[in-house]
């Protein structure tokens, strides 16, 4: 399962802190690197990492179960730099999204899933809002008959920032007409609402 751990990515006691203006994860204010890019605001976030499969399962499940993960820190932190296949979606609906910082950590994820049902968002993240997803590369195939098919993030409600990302996915779409899809992020749901590429 997917360890929280109340330390920073070394494990050690006490919380860690992220930079909503780098990214950036510490385990003190005073990081050096905090110091060269100046930080004017710090969350205090909990650790949660995903090292294998079923931890990102267990992530999914979470999410989609209505932990939405806004005072978390994930990060994938597996050996190498892939992670299993996985069809798991993150989020079901605007209430059920992800909401956290969530951090590949160079690592990708092969995200293979087909939708028999005319279903709509399909994803590794289906719903997210006000999240920050950094560092993450997404390969796959993906087959739908549905709308709102990306490589990356099907619906964003809220702000979303995305940096260093890379989406390899292949979308593949029995869909006449208007289908929605898209690399990054096939949806922005809200007229105020932002994503930062």
């Amino acid at each position: 399962a997917g360890a929280i751990s109340k330390g920073n990515v070394g494990g050690s006691v006490g919380l860690g802190y992220e930079c909503r203006n780098s990214g950036f994860w510490t385990d003190s204010k005073n990081d050096l690197a905090c110091l060269v890019r100046p930080c004017l605001t710090f969350n205090l976030l909990t650790l949660y990492t995903i090292n294998n499969q079923n931890d990102w399962f267990n992530f999914c499940d979470k999410v989609n179960g209505g932990d939405t993960f806004s005072d978390k820190y994930v990060k994938i932190t597996c050996d190498g730099h892939w992670l299993p296949i996985v069809s798991e979606m993150a989020g079901t609906d605007e209430t059920h999204s992800f909401q956290g910082v969530f951090d590949g950590n160079g690592h990708t994820i092969t995200f293979n899933v087909t939708v028999t049902a005319t279903e709509d968002y399909c994803a590794p993240f289906r719903h997210v809002k006000n999240a920050l997803i950094k560092n993450l590369r997404v390969n796959g195939q993906i087959y739908v008959s549905g709308r709102c098919t990306a490589g990356i993030v099907a619906a964003s409600h809220g702000n979303l920032t995305i940096t260093n990302c890379r989406s390899s996915v292949g979308i593949h779409s029995s869909r006449s007409g208007d289908c929605t899809h898209a690399g990054f992020v096939a949806l922005l749901n809200g007229a105020d609402n932002a994503i930062t590429i």
